[in-house]
């Protein structure tokens, strides 16, 4: 369900009027979180099954779908491709790494 409500929001059109005043640090915030959720989800469904290197699988899961959704936006009315927010989506999903510590395989 929440990577068909990250679908949602990364193609839909936007009205140049919503960024006015939201600030650099907002829409990052949105991008890493959004992504780091995506990446919460992908761990707790991949940890049920046998994967080794989980934290690499889950972080690169979690890239290929946010740049697949910055390559989509191309396609979108007013929405354009973002290295930047490929990078901002790759630092949501990376940040799932801090539960490395927390995680023990048996």
């Amino acid at each position: 369900m929440w990577s068909l409500l990250v679908f949602y929001y990364s193609i839909r059109p936007v009205i140049k009027s919503e960024n006015i005043g939201q600030g650099f640090n907002i829409v990052m915030l949105e991008h890493i979180v959004a992504y780091f959720i995506f990446a919460f989800f992908l761990f707790s469904v991949l940890k049920e099954y046998n994967i080794s290197r989980i934290f690499l699988v889950t972080v690169l899961v979690t890239f290929s779908y946010g740049f697949t959704m910055e390559i989509l936006q191309i396609l979108t009315p007013e929405r354009e491709f973002s290295f930047f927010d490929s990078l901002l989506n790759l630092i949501g999903g990376s940040i799932i790494s801090i539960l490395k510590p927390f995680y023990i395989k048996q």
